[in-house]
């Protein structure tokens, strides 16, 4: 039971130091959509992660073209 309140806390550690970090990107992403005249909803969802993170830099300029 020890085991798991410890592994429980710490997440909860981790995760809260990551927040701040997270909350900026994603609203980077949004300002960034907003900006370019793109629809932020899948493109700030998908940047949760590295990889959707990636793929939005890689296309957002063929993506803000396509929609002006």
């Amino acid at each position: 039971m020890t085991v798991i309140l410890c592994a429980a806390a710490s997440a909860f550690f981790i995760l809260s130091a990551f927040l701040p970090v997270l909350i900026t990107i994603l609203a980077f992403i949004c300002r960034d959509c907003k900006k370019c005249g793109i629809r932020p909803a899948f493109y700030v969802f998908i940047s949760l992660s590295a990889a959707g993170l990636f793929y939005y830099f890689l296309n957002r300029d063929r993506l803000a073209v396509k929609n002006n």
